[in-house]
């Protein structure tokens, strides 16, 4: 679950189930989402993520990602780096369209454990 604070846009809410799982030396993960949109006209929608990485050496994972909702889609390559023992760094660029116009989206997370 993920709560989401919009500054004069009004807050919202996503569950749902998230699936993940490996295949040899590939990571498979597929997100099922209903968001909830306090200050959207259409305040319901349903997303789907999904992911496939492969493992080409040990802290080095490459493969695609995607995102898709009612009229709009993203998907390209994805990539995972771990920065030594505690932090990972995930970079993607997706393109696709956002309510049938064209959308390009560049990414990156930088993640660190304690």
């Amino acid at each position: 679950m993920q709560l989401i604070r919009n500054r004069g846009d009004g807050n919202a809410i996503e569950a749902g189930p998230v699936f993940q799982t490996e295949w040899g030396w590939t990571q498979f993960n597929l997100n099922l989402f209903w968001a909830h949109d306090a200050a959207a006209r259409r305040q319901n929608q349903a997303k789907l993520q999904w992911q496939a990485l492969h493992r080409w050496q040990p802290g080095w994972r490459a493969g695609v990602q995607g995102f898709a909702e009612p009229k709009s889609w993203r998907a390209g390559p994805a990539f995972k780096a771990a920065l030594g023992e505690r932090a990972e760094l995930s970079v993607a660029y997706l393109w696709g369209n956002v309510y049938r116009s064209r959308s390009d989206l560049f990414s990156a997370q930088l993640q660190w454990g304690f």
